[in-house]
């Protein structure tokens, strides 16, 4: 293990590939994760219930946008629509995606996490662009 203390704090990203479809996400550091957490109780989409993070009764849409917002960036590969514009990554789309599908919501949750896969292969500082 390396720890470049020039780069610690910077925000990193890496694509997930999930077969035809890859997400841009963002790594979930612990700083990130708990300004996240008290975003989501401030907005009343969450709870603290017994040391535990809950989604409030008829909110989980707003924990997915949220979620989509703070942590996946885009989208690309293959994604169809009639409507070109609704091929477009936004928060909102991605939400709705994740509301439907499960198996892309538990493997982006998990990836978000995995540090080691942020600092090696793919991943790294974000990108200006």
């Amino acid at each position: 293990m390396e720890l470049d203390l020039d780069t610690i704090d910077e925000t990193r990203t890496r694509w997930l590939d999930c077969g035809g479809v890859r997400f841009l996400i963002k790594h979930a550091a612990p700083k990130e994760s708990e300004k996240f957490r008290r975003g989501l109780i401030s907005r009343g989409i969450a709870r603290m219930e017994k040391g535990q993070v809950e989604i409030n009764l008829g909110r989980e849409m707003d924990w997915l946008r949220a979620l989509s917002e703070a942590y996946i960036i885009d989208w690309a590969g293959e994604i169809r629509s009639a409507d070109p514009e609704k091929a477009k990554y936004s928060p909102e789309r991605m939400a709705l995606v994740l509301a439907n599908r499960g198996d892309l919501l538990r493997l982006i949750t998990e990836a978000i996490s995995e540090t080691e896969a942020f600092f090696t292969g793919n991943g790294g500082p974000a990108t200006t662009s």
